[in-house]
């Protein structure tokens, strides 16, 4: 198990990551923790839409 300050240096850097990813490619994905306990520290990306509008946010994504 972490310790809390290994937890709190990992919540800092995940709100830097989602801060970064959001301003530099405009994307936002859902934090795993909304879809229970064992999706904490994973994310999801909605994938029910055209491919080419996935294929220009995985570029966006790759250049952050």
């Amino acid at each position: 198990e972490q310790s809390g300050y290994t937890r709190k240096v990992a919540q800092i850097l995940a709100k830097h990551i989602k801060e970064r990813r959001m301003e530099e490619a405009d994307l936002f994905l859902d934090e795993g923790y909304i879809f229970g306990p064992e999706g904490e520290g994973f994310e999801r990306i909605n994938l029910a839409c055209p491919k080419n509008i996935l294929m220009e946010a995985l570029e966006r994504l790759k250049r952050v």
